[in-house]
């Protein structure tokens, strides 16, 4: 933007005063003023008048003119600041200059003083938008260019890449050039003449779309189009498809698509459920939440919760719902297998069932209620990969909760902010009205290596990666990708341990060397410190027990099973070895050199039918023993004589109650029993 600035009045008078005490200023050739040989002012205009004048002199010699005069170029001599109008002052004593970022020019004025007209200079102003440079606006080098016209297309020097260009382009400010973006498009097949060379698969339309197919229960749906591949100089084409879960709403998968499934009766939803929290072992402190959406109160009396059947209708696990609360219209209800989910007491649910009828799956699982006329009021399906441990998994607020919009996974978030319970160790909002999903759930999130570790087929599971960045999955659950390998472990001669695979020892039992003698159920300290359970070798060789499991015979949430992972557990020949609960002798009852174990195995009320079993990783039976009612502080031991020395072992010995008896001899501090030591004969 430029602006004009005229002289001001107190400079036009300076440059007046300066003109008449010099009485010279340079002036073109028609600035004239002809003067009488007396010096007086004539102000007729000699130029106009030249040819009705005589020649006063020579021009372009000024000798011939009074001092103070000049000849013009009509040979008069003249005034050298004279003027008749402005066009005769166009010699300025200095031109054009720089003042700051201004252009500062000083402009002929044509003025009468005292009856005479002479030339005068007022300085003009005009601001540069960008500088002032010798007297004049540096102009912007881009100021009206127009980037449109893009170089050509040719081919990269490794004559396999096509560079394009952006159809618009930039100025460069500097330069005032235009710049274009470039556009390297790889040619598989080569670039020649500024154009990809064509491939099998130009003019290739893929439109033979795959029949849909099923896998396992789950549809893959095709895309209608595909895409051209050129596969070793042969076009082929390639089809998008989706995943369809079919067990998301009970259905079973036939010929790529999910047919049937169940009718769910509505009225009452299921908002959010926390299969997985911390600080819980045996599936205790599960919880779900159900809203009333029908806008009528409901009768709970005769409804049932099912969970982890092959379907809804066959559930091996049911709970029926037992005196349960109101459930007003718009109400929220928290139901729990434990009566303080929070282990604080600040989480208080409205009902409670037993964890030995219904408990979640941490992998994948579904829960559905049911009414009193057995009819599926709502059924939500967790798929394997959505559960995090200690995060709830709720229904997104900003969808309307109904018994259609649960069934869409992508409804679901984790709970990432808002904490309960001890030390705020669990997400969730139980009792509560469900926040909004994380907009960003990788927010705070740090990525950690986890341990390898071993699967449930056997296999290590190992991690290629030591650093990985947070990505959210289809489940809107944050993970880290560490780029997990499964390394198969070679089931004859290997086992997987601590997420790799071990050799197998070559002295693991055969089915009757190794034998149950001696059980402590119900010790004088706690039974999660004291109890153990003894082993006899009746080989003449020392046998490992490693990679072996102690087992139980009882179903669902009572069954205990735990693998001996300890390589140094060994059985001298003819020896004992003991597995204890806590291997330190002071909490343990007094028992040194133990080997650890865990589980709820010994039970202190057990069935009549309870046995203990001793199996390998395939799962071949080496030893099973009845296991009765203990009494407190005495062991339970078999009759020395079924097994030890020339005695003929017989396995159904060891189930027969009668080979077993109260254990004598004291040790530790205390105990009754003979921990790793022989057992006496029973009466009989």
């Amino acid at each position: 933007m430029s602006r004009v600035v005229e002289g001001s009045p107190r400079a036009i008078w300076t440059a007046l005063v300066l003109v008449l005490a010099l009485g010279v200023v340079a002036c073109g050739e028609d600035e004239r003023q002809s003067r009488t040989p007396n010096n007086q002012a004539n102000n007729t205009n000699n130029s106009n008048n030249s040819n009705n004048s005589e020649p006063q002199c020579v021009v372009g010699d000024d000798d011939g003119c009074d001092d103070g005069l000049v000849c013009s170029s009509d040979a008069l001599c003249v005034a050298p600041n004279a003027c008749e109008d402005h066009g005769d002052c166009d010699s300025p004593p200095v031109g054009a200059t720089c003042q700051g970022p201004d252009v500062v020019t000083l402009v002929g004025r044509c003025a009468a003083e005292a009856g005479v007209k002479r030339c005068t200079y007022p300085e003009q102003r005009v601001e540069c938008e960008l500088a002032c440079v010798g007297g004049a606006c540096v102009e912007a080098n881009c100021a009206g260019v127009v980037c449109n016209a893009p170089p050509s297309t040719s081919c990269a020097a490794d004559d396999t890449t096509l560079n394009s260009y952006e159809p618009l382009g930039s100025c460069f400010e500097d330069t005032g050039a235009c710049v274009y973006t470039l556009v390297a498009q790889a040619c598989a097949h080569g670039c020649e003449a500024g154009a990809c060379v064509a491939g099998v698969c130009t003019d290739v339309v893929c439109d033979s779309v795959p029949a849909n197919r099923c896998d396992a229960n789950t549809a893959v749906v095709y895309a209608e189009a595909g895409t051209c591949r050129d596969s070793d100089g042969a076009a082929t084409c390639s089809y998008p498809f989706s995943f369809d879960n079919c067990s998301y709403r009970q259905a079973t998968c036939n010929n790529g698509a999910c047919e049937g499934g169940i009718t769910q009766k509505g009225g009452v939803v299921i908002v959010e459920y926390m299969a997985h929290p911390n600080g819980f072992f045996g599936g205790a402190g599960e919880w779900f939440e159900i809203v009333n959406t029908s806008g009528s109160p409901i009768n709970l009396a005769g409804w049932k919760i099912r969970s982890g059947g092959v379907s809804v209708q066959q559930s091996d696990e049911e709970h029926m719902l037992v005196n349960p609360p109101s459930f007003p219209a718009g109400a929220r209800l928290l139901l729990s297998n434990s009566s303080n989910p929070g282990q604080d007491g600040t989480v208080e649910p409205y009902y409670q069932y037993p964890r030995s009828e219904v408990t979640f799956n941490n992998g994948s699982d579904w829960l559905a209620l049911v009414n009193a006329a057995d009819e599926i009021v709502d059924y939500v399906f967790y798929e394997a990969g959505s559960i995090i441990e200690g995060r709830s998994r709720k229904l997104n607020p900003d969808v309307a909760a109904t018994v259609e919009s649960n069934d869409d996974f992508g409804n679901w978030c984790p709970s990432m902010t808002e904490t309960y319970g001890t030390n705020n160790a669990n997400y969730g909002s139980p009792a509560s009205d469900n926040p909004a999903c994380s907009a960003s759930p990788c927010l705070g999130a740090v990525c950690t290596k986890p341990a390898a570790f071993c699967n449930r087929d056997g296999n290590a599971v190992q991690y290629a990666k030591n650093t990985a960045t947070c990505e959210v999955s289809r489940f809107n659950n944050p993970f880290c990708d560490f780029g997990a390998t499964v390394v198969e472990c070679n089931a004859s001669t290997e086992y997987c341990l601590s997420g790799a695979c071990e050799a197998l020892p070559t002295n693991l039992p055969l089915p009757g060397e190794v034998v149950f003698s001696e059980f402590m159920g119900n010790p004088s300290v706690n039974d999660a410190l004291g109890e153990w359970i003894e082993l006899y070798n009746r080989t003449d060789r020392a046998l490992s027990l490693f990679s072996l499991s102690i087992t139980d015979n009882e179903v669902a949430n009572s069954f205990d099973s735990y693998t001996i992972v300890d390589r140094n557990a060994v059985i001298a020949a003819k020896g004992y070895i003991v597995f204890v609960r806590n291997t330190d002798a002071a909490l343990n009852g007094g028992i040194s050199g133990g080997f650890f174990y865990s589980g709820s195995h010994l039970k202190n009320a057990p069935g009549e039918e309870m046995r203990i079993r001793l199996v390998d990783r395939n799962g071949t039976l080496i030893n099973e023993a009845h296991y009765g009612a203990p009494s407190n502080g005495v062991s339970q031991q078999l009759s020395v004589d079924f097994y030890e020395g020339d005695a003929i072992y017989n396995p159904a010995a060891s189930l027969d109650a009668a080979s077993w008896c109260a254990g004598e001899g004291v040790y530790g501090d205390g105990g009754s029993g003979t921990p790793g030591a022989s057992n006496l004969i029973c009466p009989l």
